[in-house]
């Protein structure tokens, strides 16, 4: 069953292996899936900018490193259900036009309350 951590719009921070880019994105989720905890965004892209942030990902999706959270709701619910899940491992799950693209998280950094990079395979 998906556990939602935050309805609406927030930024995230895509990192690759030259660049990283700010897009929009809404309606933050988890679900536990075959002894994984699988967080899901949705891309939400606001302006042209966005956008070809969104088509950039789409076509280097093999090149993305590491994904940034620092939106404090998302970030405060997913350390809850993390803690109730400490065997499982962890997946991102980012929706971009309707299609789902699944990545592995190799490990995290957290800083306080206010940010999280997960580092991909």
């Amino acid at each position: 069953m998906e556990h939602s951590l935050r309805k609406g719009h927030f930024a995230i921070n895509l990192g690759y292996e030259n660049n990283c880019d700010d897009i929009g994105a809404r309606d933050a989720r988890t679900e536990t899936v075959d002894g994984n905890v699988v967080l899901r965004v949705t891309l939400k892209p606001t302006g042209e900018n966005d956008r070809l942030d969104q088509e950039y990902f789409q076509e280097h999706t093999g090149s993305l490193r590491y994904v940034q959270i620092t939106e404090k709701q998302v970030l405060k619910e997913l350390s809850r259900v993390l803690n109730r899940n400490r065997n499982c491992g962890v997946k991102i799950e980012i929706f971009s036009q309707g299609r789902p693209y699944q990545f592995e998280v190799k490990d995290g950094t957290w800083r306080e309350d206010y940010f999280l990079q997960l580092n991909l395979k």
